[in-house]
This record gives C-alpha cells, structure tokens and sequence, in this order.
C-alpha cells in the first residue's frame, strides 16, 4: 500500500491510497479521502462510501480485495494516512523556513 498526500493547507490534504496485490494485475487508486486536523493531534478522516471504491476494487486478487473488506484494514489505514498527513506538513514548514 503506498499513500500519497497532496496537502490543501497546514491542516488538510486530499490523499490517494494505492493498493496492489501479489499478481501482475494493476494498481487499484482508492480515491476521494481527505484528512483534516480540526485540532492539534484531533484528526478526521473522510472516506468515500465503499460502493465508490467497487469497481477499482474488483480489479484485486481475492486474498488482498478481503483484508481491504476486513474492519481491521480502516483503523490501519488511518494511522498510515495521519503519518503520511504529518510528514508531507512538517516538510512543507522545514521548505517554507529554508
């Protein structure tokens, strides 16, 4: 899984999750995912209804389409996305202070 984030200010930023599986097959663009920090360290995270995501997801193999079905892919997805958030902002500050 790779996660890109496109900042929109020091406390949002549009992100594009892209998953791939074990085959040859494409990589699938999991998009319209947003991230905002109302707060410091208070983060939410809008994700588009599943059923947006359906046909990329078809294009998986059956072993990697489950864990992104399983609950459990979402809390780890989020941690990821804040991580991902946090570091593109504190390179941003560390280039706008050069």
């Amino acid at each position: 899984m790779r996660i890109l984030v496109a900042l929109r200010s020091a406390r949002s930023a549009d992100v594009v999750v892209e998953v791939h599986d074990n085959s040859a097959g494409p990589v699938v663009k999991l998009l319209g995912i947003v991230v905002d920090e109302a707060r410091p360290a208070f983060f939410t995270l809008y994700l588009p209804p599943l059923e947006d995501w359906l046909p990329a997801l078809s294009f998986l193999d059956e072993q990697t389409r489950s864990r992104v079905d399983d609950v459990a892919f979402y809390p780890r997805l989020r941690d990821a996305i804040v991580a991902r958030f946090l570091e593109a902002r504190d390179r941003c500050a560390l280039a706008a202070a050069a």
